[in-house]
């Protein structure tokens, strides 16, 4: 299908705040055939948004996929996992012998006025504990999360990662219970199966938008260094 055809096609010929940017997406053949053969499903999906959060967070999802099509060593499939009704990663990546899941997902703005740094970072830890039931067993697993830009260059991520698990460990009762952990190790049967986290800057108009990729050292399956090179070198 040709680009103007397929356009037509997700956006069923209406305006819609994504149009402009998926025009200039198709423009990449690796991706216009990516859009394509999942045509249904994003039309299904562009459909489904029905306010700015719900648009922003399709922007990102289909921002990655582009991402992931521009490497030529990559092959790309869509919502793997939703063939068998079950809950899985948005996307599945072959290279060579190796394939790996990434799932994406957005930090919203915060519904306070004036957000601490504390605050935002607690939001931020829990969105990875949030997502790793998501996270499939046996394989490698990539988690992206897009996030205000201030945020991700004040933020010492490590830190919070090492603060949270010692507050698992510790059986902290609050963070057990928010996220429904039995005890730590309810938490590192889902935790060990998370490769590495790539923050990214959510603020489109910043030409020096964020990247940090974060390798997890106790994962069971972590991505080889030419993946992590390919991911640190993103261009979004």
């Amino acid at each position: 299908m040709s680009s103007a055809h397929l356009l037509t096609y997700l956006f069923d010929g209406q305006p819609h705040p994504l149009t402009d940017t998926f025009a200039l997406w198709l423009a990449s053949k690796r991706f216009r055939a990516f859009a394509d053969t999942y045509r249904d499903k994003i039309r299904k999906k562009i459909r489904g948004t029905r306010d700015a959060d719900t648009i922003r967070d399709l922007y990102f999802e289909l921002e990655t996929a582009y991402c992931l099509a521009q490497e030529k060593r990559f092959s790309v499939v869509y919502e793997h996992y939703g063939a068998d009704k079950s809950r899985g990663p948005d996307f599945t990546v072959t290279l060579g012998s190796l394939t790996f899941n990434v799932e994406v997902t957005r930090l919203r703005p915060s519904d306070r006025d004036d957000p601490s740094p504390d605050h935002e970072t607690a939001r931020l830890m829990d969105t990875v504990a949030f997502k790793l039931r998501q996270l499939p067993p046996g394989t490698a697993n990539l988690l992206v999360i897009f996030a205000d830009n201030t945020l991700l260059q004040t933020i010492d991520f490590p830190q919070a990662i090492h603060h949270f698990i010692i507050l698992l460990e510790q059986r902290d009762p609050a963070i057990l219970a928010r996220h429904r952990f039995l005890d730590p190790s309810d938490f590192f049967k889902y935790y060990l199966r998370l490769s590495a986290i790539l923050l990214r800057g959510s603020c489109e108009t910043d030409a020096a938008r964020p990247l940090i990729l974060l390798p997890n050292p106790q994962a069971k399956h972590p991505l080889p260094s030419n993946v992590r090179t390919i991911l640190s070198n993103w261009n979004l």
